[in-house]
């Protein structure tokens, strides 16, 4: 076994992102005094949470259209536009339905990825009668190794926000969500939905 010298070890670079809140003071300065005031304060501490870790996520679209573009047996393909009301970003989402309906739905933005090529992925879900949202997380915000951040359509609406790209993908992963809504397919059981495939696949 190859030993480790402590003087190769290395600190990576880092910059201090922001400082972790009090826990018993809300962000208006306010001090808890009750435990319900705790309950509220754990939901403040968690978006600052979420904000130090991604960024602060763009939020809920001012514009948001949904757009069908293919209707075909147990299968959709919707284009998705949203953002502001002066300008937006679109983005493809395709629906794959079991023959049982109605259905639970996985939502998955691994739509960039080759193993939904591999035989039985799809029809698995399918068979044990779920279906499927898919889009592709990249149309968003760009995975590509070294290219460095912001690089993607989301960033362009949205300048002013400083998220990443797992931000920019947690977004899109809402706007499908929203799309379902709004399109109220009476074959998809709102109530059964599961995001996967957020973290790279």
């Amino acid at each position: 076994m190859e030993t480790v010298k402590e003087s190769d070890l290395q600190l990576a670079s880092y910059s201090v992102v922001g400082q972790l809140p009090n826990p018993f003071l809300f962000d208006d300065g306010t001090p808890l005094k009750t435990s319900v005031d705790w309950c509220r304060r754990r939901r403040e501490i968690m978006q600052t949470a979420v904000d130090l870790q991604f960024g602060r996520i763009p939020p809920a679209p001012e514009y948001l259209n949904v757009e069908l573009l293919c209707l075909g047996k147990g299968h959709r393909s919707y284009r998705i536009t949203a953002g502001t009301k002066n300008k937006q970003t679109s983005f493809l989402m395709k629906m794959i339905l079991p023959r049982e309906m109605p259905c639970p739905i996985i939502v998955d933005g691994d739509g960039c990825a080759n193993y939904f090529m591999q035989p039985g992925f799809i029809e698995t879900a399918l068979e044990s009668g779920i279906g499927w949202v898919i889009f592709d997380r990249t149309e968003l915000a760009h995975d590509v190794n070294g290219e460095g951040r912001c690089q993607g359509s989301l960033y362009d609406i949205y300048p002013d926000y400083s998220f990443g790209a797992i931000g920019a993908w947690a977004w899109a992963y809402s706007r499908c969500v929203d799309a379902l809504e709004q399109l109220k397919e009476p074959g998809i059981d709102l109530s059964w939905l599961v995001a996967t495939g957020h973290s790279r696949g």
